[in-house]
């Protein structure tokens, strides 16, 4: 990861977000484990619903983290 993400994830873990933050990674969690772990006996339509969970929660992420990117970098040059 780089840096400047790593500030923006501590950032945005410090801010109002910080508790969605965590519950869209503990999701996140949940459905790749299912996925990794399980694939093998996973229906297809079920499969399907897991990637589709990802990167929507991917996504959810990314909307927050984008808030945060660029702040704070003035204060460290």
């Amino acid at each position: 990861m780089k840096a400047m993400n790593k500030r923006a994830v501590a950032l945005a873990m410090d801010s109002e977000h910080g508790e969605q933050l965590l519950q869209i990674t503990q999701e996140h969690v949940r459905a790749a484990k299912e996925y990794i772990c399980f694939r093998s006996v996973l229906t297809p339509e079920r499969e399907s619903e897991l990637q589709e969970r990802i990167e929507h929660l991917r996504g959810e992420r990314e909307i927050i983290l984008q808030q945060f990117i660029g702040q704070g970098e003035l204060a460290d040059a």
